[in-house]
């Protein structure tokens, strides 16, 4: 039987260690929300993508792990933006 595309990234984020997924979950990441309810990835539900960058940013500083973020397609995700280029300015200073 084959798989969905979204069941091979959760088995992937959960094989690497991810523990928690921030984001909102729109109409394009509904198969997507649905595999990663069935696995042991948490998903925490935010009120905007870049609040969501930045606490998964968070997280993975803090606890120094991968962590996940998820968000629909359109404007939604260019405020994912935001927090990606963050963690790359702070990867850049402690290298």
């Amino acid at each position: 039987m084959s798989k969905k595309v979204a069941e091979v990234i959760v088995e992937t984020l959960q094989s690497a260690g991810v523990k928690n997924c921030y984001g909102i979950v729109g109409d394009t990441l509904n198969t997507f929300a649905t595999c990663l309810s069935r696995s042991d990835i948490k998903f925490v539900h935010m009120r905007h993508e870049e609040a969501g960058a930045f606490a998964a940013q968070g997280e993975a500083l803090l606890m120094d792990r991968l962590t996940a973020m998820a968000g629909s397609c359109g404007p939604g995700s260019l405020h994912f933006i935001n927090g990606c280029m963050r963690q790359t300015a702070i990867a850049r200073r402690s290298s």
